[in-house]
């Protein structure tokens, strides 16, 4: 039942009535002479009472843990258990307590065979317990002088207190016998006067309960009718409020990602025509000017001719792939490998190199990121354009294979190869595919032997 009261007291969290039992545990584990238990349980009541600053239950603790020394044999604890517990009485002024202590300690000297001591104890005790009219105190008080004596072998004075130890027990005794009488006599009277009161109201109260039950019942159902529509109508109102503050902040964060997604595209709109088409028309632009001088002095022109019709014909295909990625529609899987299919196809038609396709016929329509549509295919673009252009190769090899939600492209020469520190140190555009991929969380690995060609492989998770 402790226990059951202790959770009751965490739960409500009264750390008093917490320490209350403790204390009351530690004095039935005593009883039962498991005094480590009782220690245990005592010290946890003192901490949370000193915590408190509630001294007559310090003062209480203190004596307990002092009696369980007692017990164990370890007097010199007990006596100090019992000092401090008598401080805290004697700052209390509570001389029953005080008296009680002095007793105890009184005790514990006659134990430690200190009869001296004992008596000086004993005998403080019991002129406090005289003046308070604490009888039962005086008794032990008695007792124990009359054993301290014998215990100093002054027997004189031991039979003497003895007597008197005797006589004031069978008053008490007797006294106590009385009081428990006349408080039984007390209870009996006033309870047949409490019987014969409720056996005449008892007939008026049935009707009246009766009355009161039938209000009381129809006052609950109305009760628990509105609290019942109460609580719906609130957490209707709150799920509406709750719902509508949740859309308002979806739609400002749609509102912010298509804000932030319309910048990002327009950049990079920006900064692929101010690439491709800027730098075109800058060349022709160079390449006309160049031309006009030339025409002045009568020279040939036709090298600049060629090559404005070169770069203008490189800026419609570039303008072509541009609006080709621009185009949502296009972003799918099944387009982009279309497209790389039909741009690699293009590039080297009429070229003396020879090229071997391993692209794979089928694959799922799904919609892919437009960044991963755009990056991947400027990417290949970019690589095949390197074989072409600089490896001086004879064949070229280019596989592309769509297993387990991944996307695989590999691009093969047998050109003259490369230096890899070399590339490392001044491959501007190895950088620009390297970064190309790691933006959408692809690969990018690239391989060359001197004069044993090249190998380009780019993969990216797509699911």
């Amino acid at each position: 039942y402790y226990n059951r009261a202790e959770n009751i007291a965490l739960e409500i969290k009264d750390e008093s009535l917490l320490a209350d039992c403790h204390n009351n545990k530690g004095v039935v584990y005593e009883q039962q002479l498991r005094y480590d238990k009782a220690l245990s349980v005592y010290k946890k009541a003192l901490a949370i009472y000193e915590k408190l600053k509630k001294e007559d239950r310090i003062a209480l603790t203190l004596n307990n843990i002092g009696i369980v020394y007692k017990f164990l044999g370890k007097f010199p604890q007990a006596i100090d258990y019992y000092n401090r517990s008598l401080t805290y009485s004697e700052r209390l002024g509570d001389k029953f307590f005080v008296a009680a202590n002095l007793n105890n300690m009184g005790n514990v000297y006659a134990l430690m065979r200190n009869y001296d001591k004992a008596i000086e104890y004993n005998t403080k005790s019991l002129n406090i317990a005289r003046s308070i009219d604490a009888t039962n105190i005086v008794v032990e008080a008695l007792g124990s002088i009359a054993e301290d004596y014998a215990g100093l072998g002054d027997f004189k004075k031991a039979y003497a207190f003895r007597n008197e130890y005797l006589k004031v027990n069978n008053e008490y005794i007797n006294l106590e016998r009385s009081n428990q009488l006349a408080e039984m006599q007390t209870r009996y009277e006033t309870e047949k006067k409490e019987r014969q009161i409720i056996a005449l109201k008892q007939n008026q109260q049935i009707s009246s309960l009766n009355i009161l039950k039938q209000q009381l019942l129809i006052d609950k159902k109305n009760y628990q009718i509105f609290t019942i529509t109460f609580i719906m109508i609130s957490l209707a109102a709150f799920g509406y409020l709750f719902y509508h503050k949740q859309r308002i902040k979806q739609q400002r964060r749609q509102q912010r990602a298509i804000i932030e997604t319309e910048d990002k595209e327009r950049t990079r709109i920006a900064k692929d025509i101010h690439d491709d088409i800027g730098s075109g028309l800058s060349k022709i632009t160079l390449i006309a000017g160049i031309a006009a001088q030339r025409l002045q002095t009568g020279r040939v022109i036709q090298n600049e001719i060629r090559n404005i019709t070169q770069i203008s014909k490189d800026l419609i295909d570039n303008m072509r792939d541009l609006i080709w990625i621009l185009n949502p529609e296009n972003a799918t899987l099944d387009n982009l490998v279309a497209r790389i299919r039909e741009y690699c196809t293009d590039y080297v038609e009429g070229l003396t190199v020879q090229t071997e396709f391993d692209i794979q016929d089928e694959v799922p329509q799904i919609k892919i990121p437009q960044q991963a549509q755009r990056n991947v295919f400027l990417t290949i673009k970019e690589a095949l354009h390197n074989c072409i252009k600089h490896a001086n190769c004879d064949k070229i090899f280019i596989s592309l294979i769509y297993k387990d939600d991944r996307l695989s492209i590999r691009i093969n020469d047998t050109g003259k190869g490369f230096d890899m520190e070399e590339l490392k140190r001044h491959g501007n555009g190895l950088r620009n595919m390297q970064q190309r991929m790691q933006s959408i969380g692809g690969d990018f690995k690239i391989s060359s032997v001197m004069g044993g060609g090249t190998l380009v492989e780019t993969s990216i998770l797509l699911a």
